[in-house]
């Protein structure tokens, strides 16, 4: 089976998505996780196995979240004679739709359609071989089961002894038949009545146990009743005693809590009196402060209004000075304008003699490249339409030696045929007269008539036949490559040859000048510099009439020019500079003038304000009325400080914290006490209703009874044990028998798993495979390790390797896609270019399909088609 196409719609997570695979080669689907890849392969199982009226969970699943649609499945494959579109709409408005194009077109819907597309499947796709070669997400490092499968066992039978033929299949299927009355085929458990039987002892073993069970339970039950009791008691002892403790306790408590509560108040009082306190001091301070910031004002603005009288003389030689510059500069601006007019007519000329000079060497180089590119292009043209040379020579000599072999070998093979006539009756050979005797070789059917008396055909041997055939082979190749490059005869091909040589040493000489001529420009380059040029010359002033266009003579007078224009910019910039210094001078005066009279406002403001919060202050409260309430405070702190310790020794020397500690620590004993009385009097009531049902069942009776009958179903174990136990002996041996037979077409498998895996573990690479067609250990370099024990990434690869040693020996008639869904996670770099070589390989052969959300894991598969999800 080849898979073609495949079109998801509002399947999980996915809207829409369609993929094209490569039928016959390998197909990468890249993309990220939940893009859709995995969702490629639930969906191939999905169409195959489930209508689309299921209910099953598994599909029901499919529809995405909070929209009501239906998800569909179109599939586009090949299948032995087989080309079909299978389509399937499932959860909403539900249909089928099966389309065969080949090799007769037939349309189905609805059941019909299901069961005609697994009617297909059973007859071109072996199921077991679907299964093996489909990878899924974490169990890349699980081997296959391959030895039932058939397509697979007749690829195998074909290069050696069927396994079959040792006989003896219809006795060992009885023998498995007698053996799985006894056991199961896969574990190899009892079943049947020899599991009824064995589940029989076990049963009455353990009713038995139980039985003797309850007997020892009563008697424990007893003993911890009585143990319980006395416990009790002691509990309920201890109970009264820590009450009366925890009575006493809080007593004392209370009185601790009276003396507790006066410290608080004094607490209180003692934070009051502070922050009175801190107030007045502080408001002793602002008023200190106050003073002090206004005699610091009035010498400050007595200062900034004595500079300011002194910056505002200072500022006028700056501004007169500013001017005279501004004047100076704007006259040498004028003699600069002047100088530079001149230097650029002198340009001017300069660039014209220039550029005409530059546009004669650019029309030389174009006409010389221009020559060389029509010969290059005659020449190619020759070597285009004359492909004779030294590598046709030799296939023509090869061919033509090929075909004087042959006829050797045939005429050396053939039969020689001698006629010769000995009546006067005319005798022909192959309708030719022969005058007297004829001979030739018999390489073809020959017949030889003596007119109305005898016909004789002469048949060649097939050795003879063969040398024919070989040489009509070699004569049409031979006539072929003549026909191919238009000649009759070698020598003519091989003059032709000669001239070809010529032309193509030819075309050399001519690149090599081509080459010159255009130097480090192309021809493109070139052409747009000449016309460039030309633009040049054009776009610049005519010349006076007394130019010569002598480059040299317009370059010294633009330097002059230039040395005039230098000067007078040089003076400009000094004059500039004087003009920036009196600015910058003027400019720093007048700020300095600002400044001055901002700050002497800022000063005089200053002053006024300190000068009117003081006065208004001392209306309120004059300076020596502040300083007497700050110490008539400071007093009252004192007082609530000494109150405050007074208290705080009493409740020291009450031992507050031990006292608390102490009758916590009661009333939690007291608690727990309390606790352990009540649930050891819940437990002896569920003791005594325990022993109370345990001695009204008659355990004594019941034990015996079930004595009896474990004796019983022992006996029958043991009858039933000894058949069972021959039959599994004689499968054993006949299995063994059959294995051996089974192992003769395990080592072409096991040749092709070791072709492949030379290219990724090297040449001493072996495997072991046992017959199951499972590989049980691999041997490198002389070191031998079972598979279970070998690497994670070495699993992977050898579980992979025997996939594609299946996919590459069956018939790719009856073959299935190897689908890897994200396999690789535990390959280095190295192993992944070899395994890659490998899929290469087998892709020849075989479709594989692979999902992937790392790209660059099989980005070295040479032929391998990309698809790519987002």
């Amino acid at each position: 089976m080849r898979i073609i196409r495949m079109r998801l719609k509002d399947f999980r997570s996915i809207e829409e998505s369609e993929v094209r695979f490569d039928a016959a080669n390998i197909t990468v689907v890249e993309g990220p996780n939940e893009s859709g890849k995995s969702s490629i392969a639930d969906a191939l199982a999905i169409l195959r196995l489930h209508k689309d009226s299921t209910n099953k969970s598994v599909v029901k699943n499919l529809k995405p979240v909070h929209r009501d649609v239906g998800t569909e499945i179109e599939l586009e494959a090949q299948s032995g004679p087989y080309h079909f579109t299978y389509f399937k709409r499932y959860n909403s408005q539900r249909s089928t739709t099966l389309s065969i194009h080949e090799p007769v077109v037939e349309s189905f819907t609805g059941d019909a359609a299901h069961e005609r597309a697994n009617a297909i499947f059973d007859e071109t796709l072996d199921a077991q071989l679907w299964d093996a070669l489909q990878i899924t997400q974490g169990q890349s490092l699980l081997q296959p089961l391959l030895a039932d499968i058939e397509p697979l066992k007749g690829a195998l039978e074909s290069t050696g002894e069927d396994p079959g033929s040792s006989g003896g299949g219809g006795l060992l299927n009885r023998v498995a038949d007698e053996r799985l009355r006894y056991f199961t085929e896969t574990t190899g458990k009892p079943k049947g009545d020899y599991a009824a039987a064995i589940n029989e002892v076990e049963r009455l073993e353990g009713e038995v146990t139980r039985l003797t069970d309850d007997v020892d339970k009563a008697d424990r039950l007893a003993t911890q009743f009585a143990r319980n009791g006395k416990d009790l008691l002691e509990k309920k002892v201890a109970q009264v005693d820590k009450a009366e403790q925890v009575a006493d306790l809080e007593a004392r408590s209370g009185a601790l809590g009276d003396l507790r509560s006066a410290f608080e108040v004094a607490e209180l009082t003692l934070a009051k009196a502070e922050v009175i306190a801190e107030a007045a001091a502080s408001a002793a301070t602002v008023r200190t402060t106050l003073v002090d910031e206004l005699d610091a004002a009035r010498v400050s603005r007595d200062s900034a209004a004595g500079q300011l009288a002194v910056l505002t003389t200072d500022l006028q030689p700056h501004i007169d000075r500013y001017e005279s510059s501004v004047v100076t500069l704007g006259e040498i601006k004028a003699v600069v304008l002047a100088a530079a007019e001149a230097s650029r007519l002198a340009a001017d000329h300069l660039s014209r003699a220039m550029a005409v000079t530059d546009l004669a060497s650019v029309v030389d180089r174009l006409q010389r490249a221009d020559a060389a590119r029509s010969e290059v292009q005659d020449l190619v043209t020759y070597l285009d339409t004359h492909s004779i040379d030294e590598t046709v020579i030799s296939e023509m000599a090869a061919a033509q030696l090929a075909l004087t072999t042959a006829a050797s070998r045939r005429d050396a093979v053939a039969p020689r045929l001698t006629v010769e006539q000995l009546g006067a009756e005319q005798v022909t050979v192959d309708g030719v007269v022969v005058d007297g005797s004829a001979q030739r070789s018999v390489v073809a059917d020959t017949l030889v008539e003596v007119g109305g008396i005898v016909r004789v055909r002469v048949v060649p041997g097939d050795d003879a036949a063969g040398g024919s055939s070989d040489v009509a082979d070699a004569e049409e190749k031979y006539a072929a490559l003549l026909r191919q490059h238009h000649v009759g005869s070698l020598e003519a091909a091989q003059s032709a040859s000669a001239e070809r040589s010529f032309q193509s040493a030819r075309l050399a000489e001519v690149r090599v000048e081509l080459a010159s001529a255009l130097g480090d420009s192309s021809h493109e380059a070139l052409m747009q510099q000449h016309a460039t040029l030309l633009a040049r010359v054009g776009s610049l002033p005519p010349v006076a009439d007394d130019d010569t266009g002598d480059a040299q003579a317009a370059d010294e007078v633009a330097e002059a020019a230039e040395v005039a224009l230098e000067t007078a910019v040089a003076e400009a910039s000094a004059a500039q500079v004087e003009v920036d210094i009196a600015r910058e001078a003027r400019d720093a005066a007048t700020q300095g003038s600002l400044r001055a009279t901002q700050q002497a406002e800022m000063q005089r403001v200053w002053h006024d304000d300190l000068e009117r919060r003081l006065t208004l202050a001392r209306k309120r409260q004059g300076d020596d009325d502040v300083e007497a309430r700050r110490v008539a405070l400071l007093t009252e702190l004192g007082v609530a400080v000494a109150g405050v310790d007074a208290r705080r020794t009493a409740l020291a020397s009450a031992d507050a914290d031990m006292l608390e500690a102490e009758l916590t620590n009661a009333r939690g004993s007291l608690a727990r006490l309390t606790t352990d009385v009540s649930d050891i009097e819940a437990s002896q009531n569920q003791l005594l209703g325990q022993l109370e049902a345990t001695g009204a069942n008659g355990l004594q009776d019941e034990f015996d009874a079930a004595t009896a009958d474990l004796e019983d179903a022992r006996r029958l174990l043991m009858s039933t044990t000894a058949r069972a136990r021959a039959a599994r002996l004689l499968h054993a041996t006949l299995s063994a028998h059959h294995s051996e037979a089974q192992r003769r077409y395990v080592a072409p498998f096991k040749q092709a798993i070791e072709a492949l895996g030379a290219t990724v573990f090297g040449k001493g690479f072996t495997v072991a495979v046992g017959p199951a067609l499972t590989i049980d250990s691999r041997t490198l370099d002389g070191k031998t390790l079972p598979f279970d024990q070998l690497s994670g990434g070495t699993r992977e690869q050898l579980a992979i390797l025997g996939r594609l040693a299946c996919a590459q020996l069956v018939d790719p008639a009856e073959g299935a896609p190897l689908v890897i869904d994200d396999a690789f996670g535990y390959a280095d770099d190295d192993r992944l270019l070899a395994m890659s070589q490998v899929f290469n390989l087998v892709g020849q052969t075989a479709q594989i399909i692979i999902l992937t959300c790392y790209p660059r894991r099989f980005q070295d598969i040479g032929n391998a088609h990309t698809v790519r999800l987002t």
